[in-house]
């Protein structure tokens, strides 16, 4: 949780489907498959932890290329270095672990088998596993975001057929795991702007590295995110709050990276990385926490949330417009001329007041909170129209809230007056 305290109002952001970093136990292999067989079949993984939309389909992103297991301890003669071994006919069928029990995946024709491109390999007798080409593509699974509620990893069993001239067995299942839960870290509160980075946006399992490839790990993170949140200052007679959020991603693809997953990954990952052809998928939400006592003193029906994009930046705010209404000393919904916009503040309520908005970005669940202090203290802004004293004089109004009540029933004006003769300048 991040927080940063304005006076004596807080402005707190929250990540409340995620996990710090430091606390992270998997930090350092969101991704994990085993294979019930050695000498085998297995898959080189790219997985894109980011909820994509396509036709209403909300969706994750599997890249899987098949490579032999890294178990791999292969008993051949010593001059097989001079063949060549072609890996065919791959075929691979996946089952996903659901709440409701284990369901196949479709592939774009909505069949249950997904066809690989052959492989051609051989052996290295300069350290001893078996070296395949990794020219053929990567093959684009879609993981049904509605296949994994109430879940926080992805569960998949595999089995895999195909047809080899030499070495490996003609068949493989096994298991394939990954988190879901980002690492993140709140990296940076300054004022009313805040940073989070998160960590294993994209990342990938190679099964085997070869000796060429220098600083390259079997799992790596290659794309991480950040966001900045900054909120707007507006004046204080108003409860909500607009903020607006920018996002951009950070490459941790290396060269040594590149070694292992280019050119088939080149693509897809630039694409991802520039946003290209690409939409952040937004939810809102927003609501006043307060005590029992505020429908009293507030008549909201909804809040209207709205969202405007502009030069990659994303705005939120709320679209009510309101108004102090008497008799009913409440404030009210309307659409006049006259109206706010915005929730105004009423000086009659004097409970706990927080303004929280939550914002789902393709699978991550943003909060955030403005949690207004007022202690029976009703805050007013006199704007000046010099820029640079804006919002610089707040006068502080104790108020007699029986007294007030009353007044407002019989003397509108005189609720006026009142407030004007007990403010204080601080």
């Amino acid at each position: 949780m991040s927080k940063y305290k304005w006076g004596d109002n807080i402005f707190t952001t929250n990540i409340n489907n995620q996990q710090l970093r430091e606390n992270d136990p998997n930090k350092d292999k969101h991704i994990k498959i085993s294979s019930d067989v050695k000498n085998a079949l297995s898959f080189d993984i790219v997985f894109f932890n980011h909820v994509f939309k396509n036709d209403n389909e909300e969706y994750y992103k599997l890249f899987l290329r098949p490579a032999p297991n890294d178990d791999n301890n292969l008993e051949i003669e010593l001059n097989s270095n001079k063949t060549i071994t072609t890996i065919f006919n791959i075929h691979g069928k996946f089952f996903i672990n659901t709440k409701d029990g284990f369901k196949s995946l479709k592939n774009e024709e909505s069949k249950d088998i997904f066809i690989f491109d052959s492989i051609d390999g051989g052996y290295d007798l300069l350290k001893p596993i078996f070296i395949y080409f990794r020219g053929h593509q990567f093959k684009e699974l879609h993981i049904p975001l509605s296949l994994l509620e109430g879940v926080s990893q992805i569960s998949l069993t595999y089995q895999l057929q195909y047809q080899a001239t030499k070495f490996f067995k003609p068949e493989n299942s096994g298991k394939i795991q990954i988190d879901l839960v980002n690492s993140i870290d709140y990296v940076e509160n300054n004022n009313n702007i805040q940073k989070i980075k998160l960590y294993n946006k994209a990342s990938t399992y190679i099964q085997q590295i070869p000796y060429i490839v220098d600083g390259a790990n079997s799992y790596n993170e290659i794309i991480n995110e950040l966001y900045e949140i900054e909120m707007e200052d507006k004046n204080n007679k108003f409860i909500d709050k607009n903020y607006h959020l920018n996002t951009y991603f950070e490459s941790k693809v290396t060269d040594s990276i590149k070694e292992l997953l280019y050119p088939g990954m080149e693509q897809t990952i630039n694409t991802f990385i520039n946003k290209t052809n690409y939409d952040l998928n937004f939810k809102t939400q927003s609501e006043i926490v307060a005590s029992s006592e505020f429908p009293k003193y507030y008549d909201i029906k909804n809040y209207k949330d709205k969202i405007k994009i502009e030069n990659n930046k994303y705005f939120f705010s709320l679209d009510n417009k309101t108004n102090f209404s008497y008799p009913s000393n409440k404030v009210t919904e309307c659409d006049s001329l006259d109206c706010s916009n915005g929730i105004l503040y009423s000086p009659l309520y004097s409970g706990p007041l927080i303004f929280s908005k939550t914002i789902n970005i393709n699978g991550i669940i943003l909060t955030l909170d403005f949690k207004v202090s007022n202690n029976d203290l009703y805050k007013l802004n006199l704007i000046s129209s010099d820029t640079k004293n804006l919002f610089s004089e707040n006068y502080v109004v104790k108020i007699d809230l029986e007294k007030i009540s009353k007044m407002f029933n019989k003397d509108k004006e005189g609720v006026i007056s009142y407030i004007n003769e007990n403010q204080t300048k601080i």
